[in-house]
């Protein structure tokens, strides 16, 4: 495999409006948590390119090519951001599609999660309720949403009060990618949530 090759500095994109620069449409059309992600991985590629004086809007990402990628693991921003730059009709769709020819690099990822036992949600609980202090309730109203309404941690933790209908036991949820969805509370969560 070939080195990757820096940026010399006179090679920095030119400064663009945010409404032209690809890294800047890119990140404008992501979920806030998956903006503040990617931001940091195009800014770690930025740094591998042009060392410490470059930041994600002064990469000259239009002339990228193969063996850049090559030496990035942070695929999914890269292309993405070359993606609003041949959109923006900064890159050829020839350049664009030689560009992204790399595949996908493969990880090691952590096995997943488990499923709890009744007798480890009763441990958790019992715990929350041994806790006098709010962290106590809310815990316990964290645990019995995830465990009920089968809430990932990210969607139990971006809940707020507008998103519950107490009346109806109407949970109103957004999930990955922004997706929404709706979510009914048992008697036994109805209980928990209500303090």
């Amino acid at each position: 495999m070939s080195e990757i090759i820096l940026f010399s500095g006179n090679e920095l994109a030119p400064s663009l409006p945010l409404d032209q620069n690809p890294a800047a449409v890119y990140l404008s059309s992501l979920t806030d948590t998956g903006r503040r992600s990617q931001a940091h991985a195009l800014s770690v590629v930025g740094e591998l390119l042009l060392g410490d004086r470059a930041d994600l809007f002064s990469v000259p990402w239009a002339k990228l090519r193969y063996q850049h990628l090559m030496a990035i693991r942070t695929l999914c921003a890269v292309r993405g951001t070359l993606k609003a730059a041949w959109r923006l009709g900064q890159l050829s769709s020839d350049d664009y599609q030689r560009t992204i020819d790399v595949p996908s690099v493969s990880g090691e990822t952590l096995p997943a999660g488990r499923e709890l036992s009744s007798g480890e949600i009763s441990a958790l609980m019992a715990d929350c309720e041994n806790d006098p202090t709010p962290a106590g309730a809310r815990d316990a109203a964290m645990i019995a949403l995830m465990y009920s309404c089968g809430l990932r941690r990210d969607e139990v933790a971006n809940l707020t009060l507008d998103n519950y209908d107490p009346e109806k036991g109407r949970l109103a949820v957004v999930g990955k990618r922004a997706k929404e969805r709706t979510a009914f509370l048992t008697n036994g969560t109805l209980e928990v949530t209500a303090d």
